[in-house]
């Protein structure tokens, strides 16, 4: 089966093309809003395509795999990589085809976004590590090498700053993980 003709694009779609593509089928095939029997079945095949066909690295095995004459190595992924990413696409098309058509369009578009809101909480994450180690280091060289007079209240405010810093950028990456996993 052809992604690019499932989806009705050309093999030189740009990403804004797959999408605006498999939009349009999704609001014809979803069983929420389509009746027939083969709806269900049509949605997923049309969202493994489009997953597959959005991620550049998925895309790029997807066109190799397509060429009669292309033979797997040991160092490439080869097909038992691309069957594994076809049955996770399948799982996730199987929950959307069970959702209504609001919940689904607000879940799988939202997916798009994730990567902006990852990134810029892993930037946050580090910022706000950095701050805290620096605040550690700042407090040891108030408390230990310093000789002045409040030198160790100094210290002390430095270590506390950097331990909040550091709870801080763990609970951000703890969330950054549950974001990912989700």
């Amino acid at each position: 089966m052809d992604f690019y003709t499932l989806l009705g694009v050309p093999l030189t779609a740009s990403d804004a093309e797959i999408k605006h593509s498999f939009r349009e089928k999704a609001k014809i095939y979803h069983p929420d809003i389509n009746t027939s029997p083969e709806a269900g079945d049509n949605f997923r095949l049309i969202y493994i395509a489009y997953e597959t066909l959005k991620d550049p690295f998925k895309r790029k095995l997807y066109d190799r795999l397509l060429q009669e004459d292309y033979v797997p190595t040991r160092q490439s992924f080869g097909r038992a990589y691309y069957e594994k990413m076809q049955r996770r696409a399948d799982m996730r098309a199987r929950q959307y085809a069970e959702m209504e058509y609001a919940d689904f369009e607000e879940s799988a578009f939202a997916r798009a976004t994730f990567h902006f809101k990852q990134s810029f909480a892993f930037l946050m994450f580090f910022l706000i590590l950095c701050g805290g180690m620096i605040g550690l280091i700042m407090g040891f060289h108030y408390v230990f090498h310093e000789n002045f007079n409040g030198a160790m209240v100094t210290g002390y405010g430095y270590w506390l700053g950097g331990i909040a810093c550091c709870y801080v950028s763990g609970k951000a990456l703890l969330e950054i993980f549950n974001i990912w996993r989700s």
